[in-house]
């Protein structure tokens, strides 16, 4: 058997090494979840965005079909919309709606924590 798959020490465990990669991505980018949305870009990919507010399965069906803000992202989009169903919440006031920043930073946290592990796996091989 290799060194790689019987481990001597309890430190040497691939399983131990994904869980430090997966404990310092979350510390590293955690904290944004308490952040607000940017002006930046999030507005007019999210927020703003007439195929994405409200959600249908028109304006999904849109931006699989041609560039949005000149991107063609539309597996963005599609994640983006998702988590906009999830997001909603009503506004102060009760004037509508409005979405919730955190679903939307919660989600690109857990797309950071994925990609680190299958960097993991591929360095790992």
């Amino acid at each position: 058997m290799s060194t790689v798959d019987s481990p001597s020490r309890w430190h040497d465990s691939p399983w131990v090494r994904a869980a430090l990669l997966v404990v310092a991505t979350t510390v590293v980018f955690g904290p944004v979840v308490t952040h607000q949305l940017l002006v930046w870009d999030d507005h007019q990919h999210v927020t703003a965005n007439p195929h994405l507010n409200p959600v249908s399965w028109r304006g999904l069906q849109k931006l699989w079909s041609e560039p949005y803000w000149g991107l063609y992202v539309p597996l963005s989009y599609t994640f983006f919309a998702a988590e906009a169903v999830m997001a909603q919440r009503p506004a102060p006031g009760g004037a509508g709606y409005e979405m919730n920043p955190m679903v939307f930073h919660l989600g690109s946290l857990l797309l950071h924590v994925g990609c680190v592990l299958m960097i993991f796996l591929v360095v790992r091989r």
